[in-house]
Order: structure tokens, then sequence, then C-alpha cells
């Protein structure tokens, strides 16, 4: 059951219409959706419409209504599902004083108009009028329901748990441009355990995560998979990688339509930045300083090839220049074509495609340059400066390790910590399992032959500090060499 409060216009409207029916009901102003009815509620006796028999009657009915359980009628999508009663039943006839001139196909289509944004399709006829759903029948309560939600009907759809093997390949920048499916998917390196292509990935960031039913309970997703060409939709269970092989499944199979749907549902809040809250709820405190180091210098960087003649070179520097200090060209740069990938609104960016550009704008230009998202907050730029200011600089920024003499065991290690560094550092595990987790990452970690690793660092950064007459703090050189392992 649910109940719905009238706004001025609905109850305007429907007043008139039981003043028009001359019917015994003194209506509360709220609208009773139950099963096939829609009942409008008086203090004794109530109106109902039903949408099986056609019929309009009058009785005598208790509801338990309780306060906190009615809900507004803010969304369109409700308000016109509501007034669709007056077509229906006027056309049939059981609407005293109410003519509706349009026949009965030309009211179908009207109301398939109507319902296409929830992806419901109607079936009105002479006799009764029905309402489908991914090819299964519906009743009007659910119509209600899929209208006044953002998921509708389809938070009602449960993911399986799985466990399947995710191969994994590097993809060039090229290659990830190619095949796009649009709504805020991208193309990833992980490949489909069914038909071995190349899976599109969404992000969400945090507030807008995709609701989704499991055996385990609601889970919220931080991103998720799909596979255009099997109908499917991958994502890694709470505290997972998609890697780790421990996911939940959405299988269309052969339903297309279906599938097409919920994509674009699923893309509706879809970004590309990266959300390591493993699908659960998790709170981050920072516990350290913020430092400047090497790693962190080169997160993001251009280079002019050595075989550059000299004015070459000096044209792409030149270029570099007005990529990191105008905007419009940055704009350009990072989102595509004004009016065709984007647009300005209200004086910030409306992606029309966010999986045609699918890189940070760090990757870009400048972040105090590029113009912030219609997601993103009026002073994107100050905070980025702030945060970046108020970094303390290593006593060990400009070394570089040199992992060549120890490149095996450093490939290892890097192994090592893509299986349990990265889930530990952003909270990937339960409290329970974190001391545990350490232990075995520290094994792992000296069978990959880390301490070799370790030694071959500390003695290049010896032999630099020496030749830079650095000084070092424990903390700042922890930060640096946490790339060894990274």
């Amino acid at each position: 059951m649910i109940v719905l409060k009238a706004d001025s216009e609905l109850k305007m409207t429907f007043e008139r219409l039981i003043k028009t029916m001359h019917a015994n009901v003194n209506w509360t102003g709220l609208f009773v959706a139950l099963d096939n009815y829609l009942i409008l509620q008086g203090e004794v006796r109530s109106l109902f419409f039903h949408f099986d028999s056609r019929k309009v009657a009058e009785n005598i009915v208790d509801l338990p209504i309780k306060e906190d359980e009615i809900k507004d009628t803010d969304e369109a999508a409700v308000r016109d599902v509501i007034n669709m009663i007056l077509y229906a039943f006027g056309k049939w006839g059981t609407i005293q004083g109410l003519r509706v001139e349009k026949n009965t196909e030309q009211l179908n289509t009207l109301f398939g108009h109507v319902l296409a944004g929830i992806y419901i399709e109607p079936e009105y006829t002479t006799q009764y009028f029905r309402f489908y759903h991914a090819g299964k029948r519906i009743t009007y309560e659910d119509v209600i329901q899929e209208a006044d939600e953002e998921q509708g009907l389809w938070h009602k759809v449960e993911w399986k748990m799985a466990h399947t093997v995710f191969e994994r390949i590097e993809l060039s920048l090229s290659e990830r441009a190619k095949g796009r499916i649009g709504n805020n998917f991208y193309k990833v390196g992980y490949r489909c355990p069914k038909c071995k292509g190349n899976l599109h990935m969404i992000m969400y960031p945090k507030g807008k995560e995709f609701r989704i039913e499991t055996p385990e309970g609601v889970v919220l997703l931080a991103k998720a998979c799909t596979c255009a060409a099997c109908h499917r939709f991958y994502t890694p269970r709470p505290w997972k990688l998609l890697g780790d092989g421990d996911i939940y499944l959405m299988d269309f199979e052969e339903d297309k339509k279906a599938y097409e749907d919920y994509l674009e549902l699923m893309g509706r809040n879809g970004e590309h930045e990266a959300n390591s809250r493993y699908n659960q709820e998790v709170v981050m405190t920072p516990i350290t300083d913020r430092w400047a180091h090497s790693t962190s210098a080169l997160g993001s960087c251009y280079a002019v090839t050595a075989n550059s003649t000299p004015e070459e070179a000096q044209a792409c520097v030149d270029f570099l220049g007005l990529l990191y200090t105008d905007s419009k060209l940055a704009d350009l740069y990072t989102f595509g074509i004004e009016g065709e990938d984007f647009n300005y609104v209200d004086g910030k960016v409306e992606q029309t495609d966010a999986g045609k550009y699918n890189h940070s704008m760090w990757e870009s230009a400048s972040a105090t340059i590029v113009t912030p998202l219609t997601t993103e907050p009026d002073d994107k730029a100050e905070l980025y400066k702030e945060f970046n200011g108020g970094a303390n600089t290593s006593c060990a920024a400009g070394f570089r390790f040199d992992k060549s003499e120890v490149a095996d065991k450093y490939a290892a290690c890097q192994n090592v910590f893509n299986e349990y560094g990265f889930a530990l550092e952003n909270g990937g595990y339960g409290v329970d399992q974190i001391e545990d987790t350490i232990a075995q990452y520290q094994a792992a970690l000296d069978e990959a032959g880390y301490q070799d690793v370790l030694a071959a660092f500390q003695a290049q950064y010896d032999e630099w500090k020496a030749e830079n007459g650095s000084e070092t703090t424990d903390e700042s050189v922890e930060e640096e060499s946490s790339s060894v392992a990274e």
C-alpha cells in the first residue's frame, strides 16, 4: 500500500471530479494505491477506482495509514500516473459528467508516452487497463512505486552471488576510446568471463551510489562493470576487488531491451572518479600529514620526445603553457567540443556523453584551470590550491629508484601489493581481518623478495642523499620508500 498526499493542483482536480460525480465522499486529500485500486480516502466513505473491472464505487473502508508513511506527490511522473485515471475511466464512461474524445488506441499511445520514462508498457482496452514491466504484468500500485522512486521496480531485482575469474589486459588510451557504450560506462582492461570481450566500468561518487538487492541484503554500489554483448553486469562483493572473483551478477541473458533499460538507469549518476569504498559505507579519516614526494609529483605529467627538433620541442612547451593557463583550451582538451560533447550550464560543465572523454581533469591540465562540472563545488580550484599548498615536501623529493637490478622481485612485490596492499590502504577488510591480513601481506612480500628490493632502494637512496646533501626524517623517507611496494 502506498499513500500519497495530493498537491494543490491534484487536490483541486479531484475535488472537482468528486463534485461532478455527485459522490458522497468527504475526501481527505490522500490517494491510496493498493494492488490494482486507486482509492481517494474519505473521512467516512472512500472512492474506489478498479483497473481490472473498470468500476468506480463508494465504500466504507478502514485503512491503517500512518503519518510517517505518507508521501508527497512532488514527482512529475507520479502526478502523470494519477491523472491517467481521468482519461482511462472517463473513456470507459464510468465517471459521470466526464467525456473523453480520444479513441482507445490513441489513449493507449498516450499512456505509453507517459509510462515510457519509467520503463512500463500499458495495455488499455475497452475492458481493462493493465501494466507490464520487463515483460511481466504488474499492478497499479507497482506503477506508482516505479514513478515515485528513482530506481522504481528495478530495486526489486536481486543480483546473484557468484565466483568467477576475470582476465585483465592493459589498454592504451586509443583502445579505451574505441567501442564506447555511453551512459557513463568506459572501457577497462577486465574481460568478461563468459565471452572474453572487454568490460565497461562505471563509478559512483559518494552520496550517489547505486542501490541493489542481493542475497546478503542491500548493497550500495561504488562501481560496477558490464558486458554489452552478454547483457551482464558484475560488481565485487563488499570488501572485495573485482579481480578477487567474489561478485554479484545480474544476467539479462537474451532480454536486450531490459538490459538497455537497466544500463541507462545505472548510468544516470555514474562518473569516472575512483571510489574506494568497496560497496560499503566507509568513513575515511586522515591519519598522517600530507606529503609531496617524487611519486606524487609524477602522478600525471607530459614529456617531450628526445628526438624532437628544437623548434618542435619549443612548440610542445608553448602548447603545454597554454594548456595549463587557458581555461577554454583546457576544457576543450578535457571534455571535447562545446555543444557536442558538453555544454556550459550556469558557468559549469555538463557532459552529454562522459564515456567519450573519460580521463580525469588532472590527467589533462591543471585542476585549477579546468571548469568544474555541475556536480562539483564552485570553489574547486581554491580547494585544490589549499590542499596542495598545505603539503609538506619530502626531503627525498627528486630521488627516483632504478629497479632494473631487482626488476623480477620488484614485479613480484607489485603483484603482492595488488593482492593485499591497495585493499588494506582503502578499507577493503573488516576490522577483525586487518591484523591477520597484514601478517599475510608481510610474509608474501618477504617471499617475493621484498627485503632485497628494499636493500637496493636503501643503497641508491644513501648514494643520492650523499650527493644532494639532503637531511633525512623517518616520516618523509617512509613516504618516498612506499613506492617500493607500490
